[in-house]
């Protein structure tokens, strides 16, 4: 048995540079992509898909804590803040009937006090839309940040 085992790995393994692309040894190629220091993206969230099989008095906190799981994938940072104005949208129907889809504006900004770990956080916050038909994710670039600041 023993002997058949190591011919068997003997056998198999073979160098990295021959390795061939397949679904199971596909992260040996991924790229870690850096995650650029201060960065806005504004996307569509899909609340309805991830809240459809929870047990309905559950489905707005399920739905905030989806959120949240979200922007940790996508801005690659483990500190988020839900603005208010998001938290009140998503249960403005109550806890049992949370919006479907939501866009939302994840913001990674710097950490002003140095107590916590990491240097960033990011802020989620809410943008009304008429419609969502056609919303893609997008950058937010600076230059824009800056106009809606002094609009306000």
């Amino acid at each position: 048995n023993i002997g058949r085992r190591k011919n068997f790995e003997k056998t198999t393994m073979a160098p990295k540079t021959e390795l061939k692309r397949t679904r199971n040894n596909a992260f040996l190629f991924r790229k870690r992509k850096k995650a650029p220091k201060e960065v806005t993206i504004e996307m569509t969230f899909n609340i309805g898909r991830k809240v459809k099989k929870v047990t309905r008095r559950k489905k707005a906190p399920r739905a905030v804590r989806e959120i949240k799981r979200l922007a940790r994938k996508e801005m690659q940072c483990s500190d988020v803040v839900i603005d208010s104005n998001l938290n009140k949208y998503v249960w403005h129907k109550g806890i049992k009937n949370p919006p479907r889809r939501i866009r939302l504006v994840m913001a990674r900004k710097p950490r002003e006090d140095e107590d916590k770990i990491g240097k960033y956080y990011v802020h989620v916050s809410h943008v009304v839309v008429s419609s969502f038909k056609g919303l893609l994710p997008r950058r937010v670039e600076a230059e824009e940040e800056e106009e809606e600041v002094k609009e306000e």
